[in-house]
């Protein structure tokens, strides 16, 4: 906000940074930038000639602006778009992930999820597909981790990007713990982590216990007490 006399940021860094109004505008004029931001990482993100790029706080061109768009950094990593494609740019300006993708999400933990306008995936830093498959479509559970969809199944890929429990499920609940509960043939069951069946799908009906954290499942045409 250049209208504050000083800007101060020192999360996640060892010493503060301060940018004074006049700092803003030594490096708005010396480099003649149409607009000049304030980002993460300890960088300035700019706009010139219509592009976007990186600087540092004394002016030095880190990331040339040659961009549509670029976001912050997550990871390491900047999502950039070029030719109204999205891919990513690490601080060395190297495009380690080229511009493919209609939606690019930020790095988390070394992956990011993309989609290719027909696919999704999780791609590495160096632009290589964490899993043997792709999928329809994702969604991001409360602890984290991904839903992954294929063919109307659904599996969970970790908040890295790489498959816990490969999508052959009509139903799978993340409840923030190592084991899932999981529907098949329209009986619920439960899954650990590591892919063992801990229960098998023979239960009419699941609730989550929240206050307990444990997973009540039903026979509703045998009995009608509950087991844990």
């Amino acid at each position: 906000d250049t209208a504050q006399k000083t800007v101060t940021f020192s999360k996640n860094y060892s010493t503060s940074l301060n940018i004074t109004r006049l700092k803003y505008d030594t490096i708005k004029t010396m480099l003649h930038f149409d607009t000049v931001y304030y980002q993460s990482d300890n960088l300035l993100m700019y706009k010139k000639a219509g592009g976007y790029g990186y600087c540092d706080t004394i002016g030095n061109v880190k990331i040339t602006h040659q961009y549509d768009t670029i976001t912050a950094w997550h990871d390491g990593m900047a999502a950039m778009r070029l030719k109204k494609k999205w891919g990513y740019v690490n601080k060395r300006e190297q495009l380690t992930v080229q511009p493919y993708y209609t939606i690019a999400f930020p790095f988390v933990n070394g992956a990011a999820a993309v989609f290719d306008g027909k696919r999704w995936m999780f791609t590495s830093k160096e632009g290589k597909n964490l899993n043997s498959i792709t999928f329809d479509s994702i969604q991001q559970t409360q602890s984290g981790k991904w839903y992954v969809y294929n063919k109307g199944l659904v599996g969970l890929c970790d908040t890295n990007g790489k498959e816990l429990i490969p999508p052959a499920y009509e139903f799978l609940l993340d409840g923030n713990s190592d084991v899932y509960v999981f529907k098949k043939e329209f009986l619920y069951g439960l899954i650990a982590k590591d892919r063992t069946i801990l229960c098998k799908p023979t239960y009419d009906q699941f609730i989550y216990d929240k206050e307990n954290h444990c997973y009540l499942l039903k026979h509703i045409s045998e009995t009608p007490l509950l087991f844990v």
